[in-house]
């Protein structure tokens, strides 16, 4: 089905090019030529860097639809992208879990973080973003808390002159009424020594999931309606005193706010198979997210300090009313959880360079400091819905402290043969928690070395090749020893106080060739040798809810490896002006032993194979835009394991091609109106366990736009 599809989408797209792409005359369009020398520079950027990384310029972000950075992220290599259908929300590179990966903005982490230090991708908005960096194995100056690679997500800065721009967009969902406003401005300035930057960003989503299960004996559906607003602010503020001395003020602001109302007639046994059930539930979600850093730069000649401070605050909010059919009556639950995580950044670091004959040579050094406090209190109420007072409250409530202290000293050697990049970082890290009933503390002191080289075959052709140790700190839920009720899924989360970090020893190995200023071909493979991983294990049923209880675990060592190809083609050079072709592919493998049967298997749902491809075509006589892009992810399995002496199937969820298209009209040389569908062919995903079947209906996606450039 997915091939035939594929063939006729590239069928009608050469038909409709091999019309047009022969009449070509320059027109100067602002929009084309802001978005060209994005891209451009973004190739540049990452020609001339030593650490392998991916580099996605403005022109790729506002390409097919995306609305947040999360969309962005799933068409790059190694990425998988997990959260509710049609949410792009937490990030899996290599088909690990969201803790093994580390998200930066503005190269920080984000405060705190969820409940898995993660941080929720489609909370910032495509129009915030200036570009975004994969770096598939940070050095050590740039921090040791990923342990399969970095998302660095650089939001808008100063520009070098007056710009202001603006877009109004209009949201439809084929599986849900009425039509949702998108809205995003962008006014930077510089002049004289002083240059500012705002940008505004509001976005509305309405979806509804449909989920069908059955067993070939039962049938049911879960019915899912998700509201959601996203308001973001972003703006900077610098001063630049003299040539040497620079002041800037940043600030970034973020608020999420999800209503979701789901309703259900059956539900998949604990154990496997489904019972008919009558089952309703109420959701309600606040995120805000608010950061300030002041930044003060000299320049000195040859040498660079720069120094910064930060406060972030993340504060999250969710309430959760539910009622269900037990054998007793209707059960009525409500799960109350807020939480704050305020975090305070001090950050200085040292750059001298110099030159010794013919070799380059940049010292670097630096340090971190932070203060984090973390206030998550977290209620369960529960009971039979005619009863007057609550049956049981679950508190899951803690309090924790966290305390790092980094240093690092690093040194770039450059030549026209090669170029090389020890580090060495030591980071301490201590944090003490309370609970209801009790306390605790742990600590940890890592060394984590990194050698990156690059080898010029000449001046396009590169050899590239990384090792580096990371860690990855144990969630926040899975250390703290209390337990997280979660009603929906009908099971208990309990911390694990003895849970130590993860370490990997990462390889990478590759090539770059770069063809010209837009084209290039990349080839990476990379093998992770990984310590202490950190799984789900079941260890027991709870005697009051009958739920499942799981509990982190470490377990011993596991491997992860992989490859990838990737590549941009501008094909204008061949006489086919305004086309380009940009995709990848990425092959995943792993193993590790399962906590629960002790045997050894994949990483669950880490897929074989994860396909990506855009064509994007741009005619100047007609003054229209087309692309459409394809992402494919391979077959995706949770593993069979063992529940309480009873054997639990493995769940398979089917290979998903998703195909995406967006057509644009310039109707001056400073505005257009598009129009993107998202899902095209209305693919659903499918999921089955022994004999039973459930497939998720996202429907598609529609977005009518219009943006303005000067």
């Amino acid at each position: 089905m997915y091939l035939w599809r594929l063939k006729l989408s590239i069928v009608i797209l050469f038909l409709f090019f091999t019309k047009t792409v022969l009449s070509q005359i320059n027109i100067n369009i602002q929009e084309i030529l802001i978005e060209d020398k994005a891209k451009n520079k973004a190739v540049e950027e990452q020609k001339k860097s030593g650490i392998t990384k991916l580099i996605i310029s403005s022109k790729d972000l506002n390409n097919l639809g995306h609305h947040t950075a999360g969309d962005v992220l799933k068409r790059l290599p190694y990425v998988i992208m997990q959260g509710p259908p049609s949410f792009n929300r937490n990030i899996m590179m290599a088909g690990l879990s969201k803790q093994f990966q580390t998200v930066l903005i503005n190269g920080e982490r984000p405060a705190g973080g969820e409940d898995a230090r993660d941080f929720k991708l489609d909370r910032i908005p495509v129009d915030m973003i200036k570009k975004i960096e994969i770096i598939y194995n940070p050095p050590a100056d740039m921090g040791a808390d990923a342990t399969i690679g970095a998302v660095n997500i650089i939001l808008k800065d100063t520009p070098e002159k007056q710009i202001f721009n603006t877009d109004l967009s209009f949201d439809y969902t084929s599986t849900h009424s009425g039509v949702n406003p998108e809205f995003a401005v962008t006014f930077g300035n510089n002049r004289n020594k002083w240059a500012t930057m705002v940008s505004y960003s509001l976005n509305n989503f309405k979806r509804s999931n449909i989920n069908r299960l059955s067993d070939g004996e039962k049938n049911g559906t879960e019915n899912e309606n998700l509201n959601v607003w996203i308001n973001a602010f972003n703006g900077t503020i610098s001063y630049k005193l003299d040539t040497a001395h620079t002041f800037t003020l940043h600030t970034f602001l973020s608020l999420y706010t999800e209503n979701q109302y789901s309703i259900a007639n059956i539900k998949r046994r604990t154990k496997g198979g489904l019972n008919y059930t009558a089952d309703t539930a109420e959701n309600n979600k606040i995120r805000f997210l608010q950061s300030y850093t002041l930044n003060y730069k000299i320049i000195n000649n040859k040498n660079i300090f720069n120094s910064s401070i930060c406060f972030a605050q993340n504060i999250d909010s969710k309430e959760r009313n539910r009622i269900r059919a037990k054998s007793n009556g209707d059960e009525f639950t409500i799960e109350d959880e807020d939480q704050k995580n305020s975090e305070i950044i001090g950050k200085c670091k040292f750059f001298r360079k110099k030159k010794i004959v013919s070799t380059t040579n940049i010292f670097k050094s630096g340090i971190r400091i932070s203060s984090l406090l973390r206030d998550f209190n977290r209620f369960v109420y529960t009971k039979i819905q005619d009863n007057m007072f609550w049956d049981n409250i679950e508190n899951g409530s803690y309090n924790l402290q966290e305390y790092r202290a980094g240093t690092y000293i690093a040194d770039e050697f450059s030549t026209k043969k090669f170029w090389l990049f020890p580090a060495l970082r030591f980071d301490y890290d201590y944090a003490d928690y309370n609970t209801v009933d009790t306390a605790g503390w742990s600590h940890y002191f890592s060394i984590n070395p990194s050698l990156h080289l690059k080898i010029f075959i000449t001046e396009s052709f590169f050899i590239k090749s990384d090792i580096a140790r990371q860690i990855s700190r144990p969630p926040f839920n899975s250390k703290v020893p209390v337990d997280k009720v979660k009603h929906k899924k009908e099971l208990i989360e309990r911390g694990n106080p003895d849970l130590k970090p993860s370490q990997s020893w990462n390889f990478g190995l590759g090539f770059e060739k770069y063809f010209n200023a837009s084209s290039y071909i990349t080839f990476r493979s990379f093998y992770s040798i990984m310590h202490n991983i950190i799984e789900t294990k079941e260890v027991g049923i709870d005697n009051y809810y009958n739920y499942r209880v799981f509990q982190a675990v470490n377990v011993d060592s596991g491997l992860v490896w992989g490859a990838d190809i990737d590549a941009r083609i501008d094909l204008s050079a061949t006489g086919a002006k305004g086309l380009s072709l940009n995709g990848n592919i990425s092959w995943l493998g792993s193993q590790v032993r399962d906590p629960k049967t002790l045997n050894l298997r994949k990483i669950n749902n880490q897929p074989d194979w994860i396909i990506n491809g855009t064509i994007d075509y741009f005619n100047n006589r007609y003054k229209f835009q087309i692309s459409t892009g394809i992402n494919y992810i391979d077959k995706r399995i949770t593993a069979a394991t063992v529940s309480n002496g009873s054997l639990v199937d493995a769940i398979v969820q089917a290979p998903f091609l998703q195909v995406d298209t967006r057509i644009k009209y310039f109707f001056t040389n400073k505005g257009s109106i598009y129009f993107n569908c998202i899902n095209i062919f209305n693919e659903t995903i499918d999921y089955k366990q022994a004999a039973v079947t459930e497939s998720e209906i996202i429907g598609r996606n529609f977005i009518l736009g219009i943006s303005i450039y000067f």
